[in-house]
């Protein structure tokens, strides 16, 4: 049915639905490699949150057996490509936005404007003090910048506008950044200035993002194909899988499994 959405509660040993909650909101435009369930949950000890994107923005909170316990409209919503904003909790708060806030108050904390004129996609990289967050369009351009939070006080380190990526978002381990763009080349760069310490393709093109576990970090292209790589200063490649099926979705881990969305299955993994 058109309009129609769903939270869907699976079970971690067999993979069987143990709730499904459905939602009804009127249609909005999207890209054609975009689909409403882009978002991810968010969950915590007592909650699973969600964001829908409607005609307006819509936060809603449900507990563990699919029960709503409170609703938020934020606004109104309109983008040309669809929505894929996913919520994050933080000590009991869902924040919204790019300002760094204070998690308890509210309290904008510091604020900077790199002058940036080009959508900002993916989740900006947290490494130590260091903040990396890029835009870009469907046309290939590409804009970011990092700057230094230390003491409150933020700073702009370096910013660039080649092998940046526009959809998936980097990860760091060891004072590095790992950035995969779109392309499925993957740069490892010191936040301090911006040193690129390699730049090599790993896997084909890319919108999941790239995702860190212990010291490895695992790739997905939108073919399906899985890369695991060593998060080290230099590239390493550790492993590859095809999952025979398109993947969109960032994987989730939790309890030493990883969950892989494809186009058709979820896919877990792990000891059982």
């Amino acid at each position: 049915m058109e309009g129609a959405r769903s939270i869907v509660c699976l079970g971690t040993k067999d993979g069987a639905v143990i709730w499904k909650k459905d939602e009804t909101f009127d249609p909005t435009g999207k890209h054609k490699f975009n689909d409403y369930s882009a978002s991810t949950p968010a969950v915590d000890e007592d909650h699973v949150y969600v964001a829908w994107s409607t005609p307006k923005v819509v936060l809603q909170a449900c507990d563990h057996d699919g029960n709503e316990v409170w609703r938020k409209e934020l606004g109104e919503f309109f983008a040309n490509h669809g929505s894929a904003m996913s919520p994050v909790v933080s000590q009991g708060k869902v924040p919204h936005g790019l300002t760094c806030l204070e998690i308890d108050s509210g309290k904008v904390l510091w604020e900077h404007d790199p002058g940036f004129t080009l959508r900002c996609v993916g989740k900006p990289t947290i490494c130590g003090d260091y903040v990396f967050a890029s835009g870009g369009n469907g046309g290939g351009r590409r804009e970011s910048t990092c700057i230094n939070m230390k003491d409150g006080k933020p700073a702009e380190t370096f910013s660039k506008s080649k092998h940046v990526p526009y959809v998936p978002s980097g990860v760091s381990r060891g004072g590095h950044m790992f950035l995969l763009n779109d392309g499925g080349q993957m740069t490892c760069i010191n936040p301090e200035d911006g040193e690129e310490l390699w730049y090599e393709r790993v896997t084909g093109e890319a919108y999941a993002s790239p995702i860190i576990i212990d010291d490895k970090i695992y790739c997905f292209s939108r073919e399906g194909e899985m890369v695991a790589l060593a998060a080290k200063d230099e590239m390493v490649v550790l492993g590859k899988h095809d999952f025979g099926d398109g993947i969109f979705a960032t994987p989730a881990v939790a309890d030493g499994k990883m969950y892989v969305r494809t186009f058709n299955r979820l896919i877990s993994i792990g000891k059982k």
